[in-house]
Order: structure tokens, then C-alpha cells, then sequence
């Protein structure tokens, strides 16, 4: 497993929403497609891993996620996309 910092902040309102989905049907660490446009397919080839858990920290966050993966040098971001989140992560 690998942990990793999320510099972004949600408001707990987001957040909750984003847990539960977390909790109920699981939530996706995806390849960036360079748009990210609200409307965005993701399929299976998009998927790295599956996250495990998210913690809030005020204006961060950090996530557990399902495997070891090296994360450097790239920007890591919870994004919606048909009104499934998803933690996303852009090269830099």
C-alpha cells in the first residue's frame, strides 16, 4: 500500500459525498487524459488502483491507496466525472 498527500481542499459537504461513495461502490485512482472535462469516460485502462481510504486534513488530504506505486512528479487531484469521483493524478 502507498500513502499519498493530496494538496487540494474540499468542503466537508464534497468530502462526505466523496466518502460515501468510497464506502458503498469504491473510488478509482485514474490516469489524467490531459482534459478531464466533466462529462469524461473512464474505463478500464484509465484505472491505476483502487483507493483504500481518504483522510481530510484542512487544506490537504491524504489517501491510502491498493498497491505500491512511485508518485513523484506528478499532481494528484479529486476531480467528478458523471457524478463518480475519482482521485486523479496528472503528470507535471
Amino acid at each position: 500500500m502507498a500513502t499519498v498527500k493530496i494538496q487540494q481542499k474540499l468542503g466537508m459537504d464534497v468530502f462526505k459525498k466523496m466518502n460515501t461513495q468510497l464506502k458503498e461502490t469504491g473510488l478509482h485512482f485514474v490516469r489524467s487524459d490531459g482534459e478531464d472535462k466533466p462529462d469524461r469516460k473512464i474505463t478500464q485502462e484509465n484505472v491505476i488502483c483502487k483507493v483504500k481510504q481518504v483522510f481530510h486534513l484542512g487544506k490537504k488530504m491524504e489517501a491510502v491507496l491498493d498497491g505500491d506505486l512511485a508518485l513523484t512528479g506528478y499532481e494528484l487531484r479529486i476531480q467528478q466525472f458523471d457524478n463518480v469521483f475519482y482521485l486523479v493524478r496528472k503528470g507535471i
